[in-house]
């Protein structure tokens, strides 16, 4: 019995030290919370004890989750959910919420125990994500604007796949410590390697969030950057994806010089050639599709190719696919702007080339930007 005994101190503080915590009895009265609830809320504890949670209930938030709330524990059963509350100052925050019943031996509920994560910045940044999205048609012209737009739909794709698998690890290792905590089986290092690994997890899903909005953020400035950087990054929103799909890419970087641009559209760029590339990869049925990116010094400039085995563009239409709205997709797969967009960034805001050529059972698309005054690092100094 003094081992049980131990081995709830710990878990108790192991809870303390890592989420917000509260208990209430069976009828939601406030009965115990630790500091970090408090400071989440802006709530002196003794404003907290021996009140309902209805004191942090939000106007907005749906009552039918609260129904499903209480009707989940009630039952005996574990509640989890996203609880959109306010705090003493009437700030907006969102908790990751789960909710333990506590049963006695007798079989009725002695109390609840809660256990929150705070995601207020993590859902703020996908509002911000949205209202940049919204304002595209009015911060771009308008084919840039329908060129992006045609690959709204293949990115919101590529945040599933992204966030399918840190989101099932996640759930899976909350669902065994809710095991051990029912079975009072609390080990200190296994739930410290279990909370790293949620942190871990946690910080890949912002860092996911990140990029795309990096992606959509319509750029306002040049800045430093290399070949190796933009590719390093659209290859972050796009490799899971090209994984599935048994398509193998590698890079080679044989000139890392800096330049000076608008990183943001060059990232466009790239991961047009590469959906271009995984179409026709996908269009061949190739059993193991290859992307190959290099990038290379050439005279004035630094040149970035993106090769592909899937065949080649047929020479008929080769003179063709850099017009604006000639597509070789159907109409639901493609508008016909995506690499007449990709030239008109490579060319007009950026002074390359962008051309396209076969070799070797593939096309080879190849973007070169000049080494001048105006875009390497020695004239922003």
């Amino acid at each position: 019995m003094g081992i049980k005994q131990h081995s709830s101190q710990q878990f108790l503080q192991a809870v303390t030290e890592n989420f917000l915590f509260s208990k209430t009895d069976k009828n939601g009265i406030i009965t115990d919370l630790n500091d970090a609830f408090c400071e989440s809320t802006g709530y002196g504890k003794q404003e907290l004890l021996g009140r309902s949670h209805r004191i942090l209930k939000h106007r907005e938030m749906d009552t039918k989750e609260f129904a499903r709330l209480w009707q989940t524990i009630r039952a005996k059963r574990v509640y989890r959910g996203m609880i959109k509350n306010r705090t003493k100052d009437n700030r907006t925050v969102f908790y990751n919420t789960t909710i333990i019943p506590i049963v006695k031996k007798s079989g009725k509920i002695k109390e609840f125990l809660a256990l929150r994560h705070d995601m207020t910045v993590e859902i703020k940044a996908l509002w911000e994500l949205k209202e940049i999205i919204g304002d595209l048609n009015k911060k771009e012209q308008m084919m840039m604007h329908q060129s992006k737009l045609a690959q709204m739909g293949e990115m919101l794709s590529m945040i599933a796949h992204q966030w399918r698998q840190p989101l099932s690890a996640i759930s899976s290792t909350t669902t065994d410590l809710n095991l051990k905590i029912a079975l009072d089986a609390y080990d200190q290092n296994y739930f410290t390697a279990k909370l790293d690994n949620i942190n871990r997890y946690a910080d890949y899903l912002a860092k996911t969030v990140e990029d795309f909005r990096g992606f959509f953020k319509p750029d306002k400035q040049k800045s430093l950057t290399t070949i190796k950087a933009v590719v390093t990054s659209a290859m972050r929103i796009i490799a899971t994806s090209l994984k599935n799909k048994n398509i193998r890419v590698t890079t080679r970087f044989e000139e890392n010089t800096e330049l000076f641009l608008y990183a943001g559209e060059l990232q466009q760029v790239v991961l047009n050639l590469l959906k271009n590339a995984e179409d026709a990869i996908l269009e061949k049925q190739l059993y193991q599709g290859c992307i190959q990116l290099r990038s290379f010094r050439r005279e004035e400039s630094v040149c970035l190719e993106v090769t592909d085995n899937a065949g080649g563009v047929p020479e008929r239409i080769k003179e063709h696919i850099f017009e604006p709205y000639f597509s070789t997709k159907t109409d639901k797969d493609g508008t016909g702007l995506g690499l007449h967009m990709c030239r008109i960034i490579v060319h007009d805001h950026c002074k390359g080339t962008l051309g396209v050529r076969n070799e070797n059972g593939g096309a080879v698309f190849r973007l070169c930007l000049p080494l001048t005054p105006s875009f390497t690092a020695e004239t922003s100094a």
